[in-house]
C-alpha cells in the first residue's frame, strides 16, 4: 500500500502474506485517507494511476506481490472577491478561497447610518441574507446608501390669517 502523499491512511485489510489466487478487497475507508486539498478517488496497481480501481475493489493474488496506490483528484477551488463602500459583508464560511459547490452566506452589515439596498455582481436583487453557490470564480457588491436626513413635521397655526410656506410641503 502507498497512500501516495496522503496524511494518514490505513488500507482496512491484513498487509500479510496471501496465497496465490487469493481474493483480497480493500475499502477506501475514505474517513482514513486524508490528502488536505484532494479527494479520494480509488486504487491503481501502478503510481501513476493509469489504471484507477473503485475506492472497494477486490484484486486477486497473483505470482508476485501486489502493490496498491492511493489515487487523488486535487479539489477545485474559487475565490470570492467582496466589495463594499459605507458598510461590509460577513461571510459564512469565513474564507476567500472555497472548494467547487460550497454554499456560502452573505449578510451585509451597514455602516452607521446607511443602509442595505441590493447586490450587484454575482448576486442581484436585495436577499439578506443571500446565499451563492461557488462553481466559478466569483465577484460581490454590496450595495449601502445613505439614510435619508432626519424629517420632521412642520406645524403653522394662524388662528386669523394665513401663512404662506415656501417650499409648500407637510414635511
Amino acid at each position: 500500500y502507498d497512500g501516495n502523499g496522503s496524511t494518514a491512511g490505513a488500507v482496512p485489510i491484513d498487509l500479510g502474506k496471501y496465497e496465490k489466487g487469493a481474493q483480497v478487497t480493500v475499502k477506501s475507508n475514505t474517513g482514513n485517507l486524508v490528502k488536505t486539498g484532494f479527494t479520494f478517488v480509488g486504487w491503481a496497481t501502478s503510481a501513476s494511476g493509469t489504471e484507477v480501481y473503485k475506492a472497494e475493489e477486490t484484486f486477486k493474488i497473483g505470482t508476485n506481490d501486489l502493490i496498491l496506490y492511493a489515487i487523488w483528484k486535487q479539489n477545485t477551488t474559487y475565490a470570492l472577491t467582496i466589495t463594499s463602500t459605507n458598510g461590509k459583508v460577513t461571510i459564512s464560511p469565513d474564507a476567500t478561497v472555497f472548494d467547487s459547490g460550497t454554499v456560502v452566506t452573505l449578510t451585509p452589515v451597514p455602516s452607521t447610518g446607511y443602509h442595505f439596498t441590493g447586490w450587484s455582481g454575482a448576486l442581484s436583487g436585495t436577499t439578506n441574507p443571500a446565499t451563492i453557490t461557488m462553481n466559478s470564480a466569483k465577484s460581490v457588491t454590496a450595495i449601502f446608501e445613505a439614510n435619508p436626513p432626519n424629517t420632521f413635521a412642520l406645524t403653522v397655526l394662524g388662528p386669523n390669517g394665513t401663512v404662506q410656506k415656501t417650499p409648500d410641503q407637510t414635511q
